[in-house]
């Protein structure tokens, strides 16, 4: 293969599914640059809730591009290598983006505690290459030893990684 060039990008087929995958589940949002950090660009959005005092973001974390802050790219075009669901006090002044939790998805795939802390659950997907991070609310915790993606997407105290 050498003879006919190089390869430029590593190109994985089972990654870019499960970009889709999420892209689809959550609309493909336009996402707002908020800051650079540790070699990582930081992208979120801001999901539309009723919660009178703490919001949820979309978040995912890039390796670090050199767009200024505020530049706005569509969750498609961004290869993330964190993706985040949370729940913040923090207000930032974004628009609101609207989408429909479904278990109609590729995403809803069983996933099971593989460790757990005081602060938090890991769990993985196997069947989507994925570990999940739960994260614990007030020092106590709520989950189960399984679940699925959706669900653990929807508790809004959500990392997830591709392994």
């Amino acid at each position: 293969m050498a003879q006919y060039g190089e390869i430029i990008l590593d190109y994985n087929l089972e990654t870019e599914s499960v970009y889709k995958y999420f892209v689809d589940y959550f609309n493909n949002p336009t996402m707002t640059k908020i800051k650079n950090t540790l070699n990582l660009t930081m992208y979120l959005t801001k999901i539309e809730c009723l919660l009178s005092n703490e919001f949820r973001y979309l978040i995912i974390l890039i390796d670090e591009d050199n767009l200024p802050i505020g530049a706005q790219k569509l969750l498609s075009n961004l290869s993330w290598k964190s993706l985040q669901t949370r729940t913040l006090t923090e207000n930032h002044t974004l628009p609101i983006h609207k989408y429909n939790p479904t278990n109609n998805t590729p995403l809803n795939k069983i996933i099971y505690r593989t460790n757990i802390t005081d602060d938090f659950s890991t769990y993985e997907c196997k069947q989507l290459s994925l570990t999940i991070t739960l994260l614990h609310k007030r020092d106590k915790n709520e989950y189960r030893a399984h679940g699925s993606v959706t669900n653990a997407i929807e508790t809004y105290q959500t990392i997830i990684t591709i392994t």
